[in-house]
């Protein structure tokens, strides 16, 4: 069933430097529950389709949809998770966690419910007293996803949102995010510029070409589900990571950069 419908979407930036023509004709469709990872050289619109996705961007031509309904504003039914950290500082965990219950009138006690589900899920409930100052990155970055997955959104749009952290606390994650995804089965899309990380999470790889951004291929990581982080040693994942890699340095030749690195 298809949850987003990407069709003929076009967006260019005017100004009176030049105008930039990010997206070209971009069409996609994305199934419910599907987890699909956007990568590519910098500049190819990956962040600005999400943006498009969320609502917070008007495409310049095109239809976007969502369960058949043309989507023309942010809505609850969408969460995003930027690369910064977006919790509020002066609320705790729990507070944080429970800011956008709040916002929708949800009584007090289906509030706590809902934030102890979360605190639970992401390993936070021993912190929830706790605010964000004394917390690690790692840890800003589980309230993040914790807020967002309790509004309860159909679609969780998430912007390379582990590229700030060390590579443990990355893998970390990445591990939470799929055990998450895998109990809630919400819909997501997901941006990031590192290969494996991609190869690891996703269902479907959309890899992007740029100038302007539009679909240069696809790649299905056929790996069993649940996947545990061994599957990264595995002759298989490194082909496939050598074949993304060989890809994006064909992409980046195009455009005059360096070699990609993952």
């Amino acid at each position: 069933m298809k949850k987003i419908s990407l069709q003929k979407i076009n967006m260019t930036f005017f100004s009176k430097k030049g105008d930039v023509h990010v997206l070209d004709d971009f069409d996609l469709d994305i199934s419910e529950g599907e987890f699909v990872c956007f990568v590519g050289p910098s500049g190819c619109g990956k962040s600005t389709l999400l943006r498009i996705i969320a609502g917070l961007l008007t495409p310049t031509s095109g239809d976007l949809l969502m369960n058949g309904q043309a989507i023309l504003t942010p809505g609850a039914d969408r969460a995003m998770v930027f690369q910064d950290d977006s919790v509020f500082p002066w609320l705790t965990v729990e507070k944080n966690i429970e800011y956008g219950l709040k916002q929708k009138n949800m009584s007090r006690k289906d509030r706590r419910e809902v934030t102890d589900h979360y605190l639970n899920l992401v390993g936070l409930y021993s912190r929830r007293k706790a605010y964000p100052k004394e917390l690690s990155g790692g840890m800003r970055k589980r309230v993040d996803m914790a807020r967002a997955f309790a509004n309860d959104p159909e679609v969780l749009l998430m912007d390379e949102p582990f590229g700030m952290l060390d590579a443990m606390t990355k893998e970390n994650l990445q591990v939470e995010t799929l055990r998450i995804w895998a109990e809630t089965g919400k819909t997501i899309c997901f941006v990031t510029h590192d290969l494996e990380e991609a190869i690891y999470l996703a269902d479907r790889i959309i890899v992007f070409q740029s100038d302007p951004g539009k679909i240069h291929n696809i790649y299905y990581p056929e790996f069993e589900r649940p996947r545990s982080v061994d599957i990264k040693m595995s002759p298989e994942f490194q082909v496939m990571r050598k074949e993304l890699i060989d890809v994006m340095n064909v992409l980046l030749t195009k455009k005059g950069r360096d070699t990609y690195e993952a």
